[in-house]
């Protein structure tokens, strides 16, 4: 396991201190899923090697893929990426980056379909984001000081929620490249690349590289 993996899985890890549902939020209504899109397995094979690395026994995803492509934004930076791939990876395909690019025109939503062993996956919807931030504005609820109080009392156990973009395949189709943002509280939070590849005919998760922490 080499630094970069070290670094996420420093970053990834929430010390449970407690996070438990209470009274209070046993009346929290349930929201529906949005109608999801047509994903390959290979698809869920990719994410879900990644979403394994989480010290936490529930993940929390956005049911909507993320097309915002802030790291790939920064060209400078995304150059070093490659670099470090390449240096690293000889057969790497740097084309990639590109392709990260354009399958993320337009957003796509996640089935229940993610396979993580030992670890629960919930999929959180734009709706429910936005119910909580007005719950939590209007201060309702015994102990609740912020959108981030609420939301893990709702998802005790959790490393807040992760957004994934939709994935960028070599030619091969034995590499893959996404983008991730992990939100988690109002200094908490990081985003940046995810490496995986085919070996033997498993998906595994090689690097991260974060460029945003907080």
């Amino acid at each position: 396991m080499n630094y970069f993996k070290y670094t996420i899985l420093f970053l990834l890890i929430i010390l449970n201190t407690g996070c438990s549902k209470d009274d209070n939020v046993d009346d929290f209504p349930e929201f529906e899923l949005s109608t999801p899109d047509e994903f390959s397995d290979d698809d869920y094979k990719v994410y879900s090697s990644f979403l394994e690395q989480y010290n936490t026994p529930n993940v929390v995803v956005s049911q909507e893929s993320s097309e915002e492509n802030y790291a790939s934004a920064f060209t400078e930076t995304t150059e070093h990426v490659k670099k470090n791939l390449e240096s690293r990876y000889p057969d790497f395909e740097a084309s990639l980056f590109t392709k990260l690019i354009e399958v993320n025109l337009k957003t796509k939503f996640f089935d229940d379909k993610f396979s993580v062993n030992n670890k629960m996956i919930t999929l959180i919807t734009e709706p429910e984001l936005t119910y909580i931030s007005e719950l939590s504005k209007t201060n309702t609820y015994e102990n609740l000081e912020s959108f981030w109080d609420y939301f893990y009392k709702i998802h005790p156990q959790s490393q807040g929620y992760v957004s994934l973009s939709l994935i960028s395949y070599s030619e091969n189709k034995d590499q893959a490249v996404f983008e991730i943002w992990n939100a988690c509280g109002g200094l908490c939070g990081d985003g940046g690349f995810i490496y995986c590849r085919k070996e033997n005919g498993v998906w595994t998760f090689m690097d991260a590289f974060l460029l945003v922490a907080a």
